[in-house]
């Protein structure tokens, strides 16, 4: 079983929150946010499909593997690398309410995955970002 952690990319539907935000930045909006501590862990979805080749050439019954990048990010840092990529957008921090229920941090231990499946992601967020900032420019205007 693969346990996957904020998968993104191109084709991804638009109620998730790094295809929102790319949207937000890259149309020039005003647009509400959270304080932007969350912390979350992002991957690409090329690399999320290497990690189910990766598992169908294992013998690996009855275990779970955690798939993402292995490292945290902040909602506000991703919503800063963004602009960054975009050079437009203007995020308003605090709009959001924190929910009480909400988990701050979740970053997966792909340790595992590294070691059994021979997995690693390759992709890092700026390039997943970048790729994904092009398909939005070329197909959805």
């Amino acid at each position: 079983m693969l346990r996957f952690f904020q998968v993104y990319g191109p084709r991804q539907g638009k109620n998730r929150v790094i295809i929102q935000l790319l949207y937000s930045c890259y149309k020039n909006k005003i647009f509400p946010t959270s304080d932007g501590k969350q912390i979350r862990d992002f991957c690409y979805i090329d690399d999320a499909v290497e990690s189910i080749f990766k598992i169908s050439e294992q013998n690996v019954y009855g275990q779970i593997f955690n798939i993402g990048y292995g490292k945290g990010t902040s909602i506000r840092s991703l919503i800063e690398e963004i602009q960054k990529i975009t050079k437009k957008g203007f995020p308003l921090y605090g709009k959001f309410k924190d929910r009480n229920y909400e988990n701050l941090k979740l970053i997966p231990d792909i340790k595992k995955a590294r070691k059994i499946l021979n997995w690693k992601p390759t992709i890092s967020l700026k390039l997943g970002l970048k790729k994904t900032l092009n398909y939005i420019k070329r197909y959805e205007r």
